[in-house]
């Protein structure tokens, strides 16, 4: 079982309801980006690679004209 279904577990008990409800999953997302963070802090080059990686892909779909 994974630590975000644990959590998620826990918190629907002690809640007392069978379903996540809006702040359950809230903090499930910030769980997870608190993971997503970390790990592009403690893997900084990869991370730097990867984020090129993926600009050059999307660069060649979006021009000055039409981004956001």
């Amino acid at each position: 079982m994974s630590v975000k279904s644990t959590h998620s577990k826990y918190l629907k008990n002690e809640l007392g309801i069978d379903i996540n409800n809006e702040d359950i999953v809230e903090l499930m997302y910030e769980i997870q980006s608190g993971s997503y963070i970390n790990f592009v802090e403690n893997n900084m080059e990869s991370s730097k690679f990867y984020s090129m990686q993926l600009s050059n892909i999307l660069g060649k779909y979006i021009n000055k004209n039409n981004s956001f």
